[in-house]
């Protein structure tokens, strides 16, 4: 999960036997880090070069595309870490959940 901040829903998947990974440069991720493991949180902002070619069969965004300067750079680095057939889950607001 890039933007994994205190780990939450990584626990969630490894508790469901999934081997999670997550990115995320705020204080927070020393959090993310007890909860599923050292040296399975890197301690900065996603960076195409932090992760192997074809690391990943999921990575997940949950409310960060939204932030992102430049998408379009941004996601061609996630495709990169996606191994090939890999998914992306991306959510985002809703702005009419905000604004009726």
């Amino acid at each position: 999960e890039v933007a994994s901040l205190d780990g939450h829903l990584l626990l969630q998947l490894k508790n469901k036997g999934y081997d999670v990974y997550g990115c995320d440069p705020s204080i927070l991720s020393k959090k993310a880090e007890k909860k599923v493991g050292y040296g399975r949180i890197k301690k900065s902002f996603f960076n195409e070069n932090n992760y192997k070619k074809n690391s990943f069969d999921i990575i997940i965004l949950r409310n960060l595309l939204e932030h992102i300067y430049n998408p379009k750079k941004f996601l061609r680095g996630i495709n990169k870490c996606l191994k090939d057939n890999g998914y992306l889950f991306v959510e985002v607001p809703n702005v009419e959940f905000f604004y009726p």
